[in-house]
């Protein structure tokens, strides 16, 4: 078995941590129905970026911090709500009422009548590193990030064989918090800046998926037209944009996944 998965807690842990990160979330999500007492908070699961040891993502890591910030640019404030990065201001009220609660009770919803329709599990829970939801729905080839940092939106991330479920979860969490990208680089695929990295580095970034010439959303299987907007507070047209939430699942269920070039060690 390999090392350096996501750390799949018992519900305990990953309550701990959604309480740490999202003061009084925890409380909405119950009072709102989406996590029960008795069935809702035994799947709840934490996936930590931490436990990936031994598998090379803190190389990839440091490659990606030297091409998303070079040597001389300077961090800015204005790029703060653009930033891909969790946030680490625990304002209590503030930050929980961010979330979409709506579409996070689809997403919930969906994986139970998925679970219902084929017997097999959907797993989804916190992940701090992101300050985000994360969904895996293996059956239907999509990895699924709910979080008020992509701009209030469900962003969909298709899924690649022959690398494993666990690597793809693992690559995306390492990918997502690096501080520097942004919002604007995955939307339009920006590409990166490599003329300055070295031929270890290339080689690094080669392994995991990302050639010289591509940007940040090929490397994780995302396309802009994948999203769904949604803004929290327009709630006459919640039904439109829950709806395309279960498009997009099916959609990844009946075009099944990408082929890639094997990468070597994951």
């Amino acid at each position: 078995r390999a090392r350096g998965r996501p750390a799949l807690a018992r519900s305990s842990q990953a309550t701990a941590a959604l309480k740490a990160n999202a003061p009084k979330l925890l409380e909405t999500l119950v009072d709102h129905g989406i996590l029960a007492e008795s069935e809702g908070l035994e799947q709840l699961e934490l996936f930590s970026v931490s436990e990936m040891n031994g598998q090379g993502y803190e190389a990839l890591q440091a490659v990606m911090c030297q091409i998303s910030m070079p040597p001389g640019s300077a961090s800015s404030r204005a790029n703060a709500d653009n930033s891909l990065v969790a946030y680490t201001s625990t304002t209590g009220d503030d930050v929980h009422r961010r979330y979409c609660v709506e579409s996070l009770a689809r997403l919930v919803e969906y994986a139970k009548l998925s679970q219902l329709r084929s017997g097999a599990r959907v797993r989804w829970g916190w992940c701090p590193s992101l300050h985000a939801f994360l969904f895996v729905f293996d059956q239907h080839n999509r990895l699924v990030l709910e979080s008020p940092q992509y701009g209030h939106a469900t962003y969909f991330f298709e899924m690649e064989e022959p690398m494993r479920t666990e690597c793809q979860i693992e690559r995306l969490m390492a990918v997502l918090s690096v501080p520097g990208l942004t919002r604007t680089m995955l939307l339009e695929d920006q590409t990166f800046e490599m003329a300055s990295l070295n031929p270890d580095d290339l080689a690094v970034l080669a392994q995991y998926g990302l050639k010289v010439g591509s940007g940040l959303a090929s490397l994780i299987n995302f396309r802009a037209q994948e999203s769904v907007r949604h803004d929290y507070k327009e709630n006459a047209v919640a039904e439109h944009w829950k709806e395309n939430i279960s498009k997009r699942l099916e959609e990844g269920r009946k075009c099944g996944r990408i082929r890639k070039v094997p990468c070597e060690k994951v």
